[in-house]
């Protein structure tokens, strides 16, 4: 068994099938809609799982939602052992009593539709933050960048359906950034430690890899 001791700074580096950052675009401005539902921005690293908050800023009270979730390439979203996306009201956004139900399904271009409604016509409480959370999961092979999360084909609707609110597309950012996972890991390493390169640690590096020991990448072959 050979193995090979590269710097740390290897790791900032491209890899094979890595999925790098989609192109250029601008975050929607919120302060044009008086109604309207986005993702808060985040940062995540490589390999990480971690909770995206779904907020919405509304004047009008508002009873149910639609809108398609579009996740860039490389992230998905996280389901349970029953094959069901792990998602969640906010309940302090919740009326008392509240009769309100949420559906996610997977549609044919990718999205993630949302539905929202209340079948005694509750509306959510308060004007701003967080409704509702779903988890979601970065690649291994994710490049350090920006990367757009988008919600199409919004409506957003009061007690009588008649009177609603639309968003053609609603873009935020997800900000992959390696710096502090490789911080991070390096630390532990000097340690003595032995890491992947998803981050977990392992007795020994004994399967053909890459892992990170003392500071420094170590390729087993």
């Amino acid at each position: 068994m050979k193995r090979i001791l590269i710097p740390i700074l290897m790791l900032c580096m491209g890899f094979a099938n890595q999925v790098k950052a989609e192109g250029t675009y601008t975050d929607t401005d919120l302060t044009t809609f008086n109604n309207v539902i986005y993702v808060a921005p985040k940062t995540m690293v490589p390999g990480d799982k971690a909770t995206l908050s779904i907020c919405m800023n509304n004047t009008a009270a508002i009873r149910g939602f639609q809108f398609d979730m579009y996740l860039p390439t490389g992230v998905t979203a996280v389901k349970n052992n029953k094959g069901r996306y792990i998602c969640a009201f906010n309940a302090d956004r919740l009326p008392e009593d509240d009769e309100h139900t949420l559906t996610l399904g997977a549609q044919d271009d990718g999205a993630i539709r949302f539905l929202c409604g209340s079948q005694y016509d509750e509306t959510f409480t308060g004007n701003e933050g967080e409704i509702a959370t779903i988890q979601v999961e970065v690649a291994a092979g994710v490049t350090e960048g920006s990367y757009p999360i988008t919600l199409k084909a919004m409506k957003l609707t009061e007690t009588d359906i008649s009177k609603f609110y639309e968003a053609e597309e609603v873009i935020t950012t997800l900000t992959i950034s390696v710096a502090d996972n490789i911080k991070s890991l390096n630390a532990d390493s000097e340690n003595g430690n032995i890491f992947d390169m998803q981050g977990r640690k392992v007795e020994k590096a004994v399967k053909k890899g890459l892992y990170i020991r003392n500071g420094k990448k170590e390729v087993v072959r």
